[in-house]
């Protein structure tokens, strides 16, 4: 049979050699000129030009585009960029230790221990201040950090955190 010949706008005559043009399907893009509608990676969707600035994968894509920070998709296809919860950020291999969220996520990573996001999207976590705890809705205790936490406590009464950060609420000292 003849081989696929590209047809521009994310569309391919088919390898097989018919008389019609197959249209890259939502995560799949032909941009590379090879005459194959490759698939869309983790982190990233397949745009058109009159849809570059989207976050879902579009039919006949013909372009590339990094998930924005604060969104992530971890699945390469059709998958659109979600937004990161709270408690959590998006990143990738290069930077899985990381507190910032970053374009291009394929994976979410909870907030560590002394650090808080309180909102989905592009926010970073930040560290716990001095006095607080930070805490999922599923916390058992409110005077230890958890990790993934997206609330803050204080610190319960008879007790004290001086530092921000993973320190813990202390007792307070007898006679203070």
């Amino acid at each position: 049979g003849q081989q696929a010949q590209v047809l521009g706008s994310g569309s391919v005559y088919a390898a097989s050699g018919a008389a019609f043009a197959v249209d890259c399907i939502a995560g799949y893009w032909n941009g590379d000129n090879t005459g194959a509608c490759d698939i869309v990676p983790a982190g990233s969707v397949g745009l058109t030009a009159a849809n570059a600035a989207a976050t879902a994968s579009a039919v006949k894509a013909t372009v590339l585009s990094a998930c924005p920070a604060g969104t992530f998709k971890a699945a390469a296809g059709a998958s659109d960029c979600i937004l990161v919860p709270a408690g959590s950020v998006g990143l990738t291999a290069d930077n899985a230790a990381a507190v910032a969220d970053v374009a291009g996520a394929d994976r979410v990573s909870v907030c560590p221990a002394g650090y808080y996001k309180t909102s989905a999207g592009d926010f970073d976590c930040v560290v716990v201040p001095a006095g607080k705890v930070g805490h999922s809705a599923t916390a058992t205790s409110t005077t230890t950090h958890e990790t993934g936490a997206y609330q803050l406590a204080d610190c319960p009464a008879g007790t004290y955190k001086a530092a921000a950060g993973t320190s813990i609420c202390d007792p307070v000292p007898a006679g203070s």
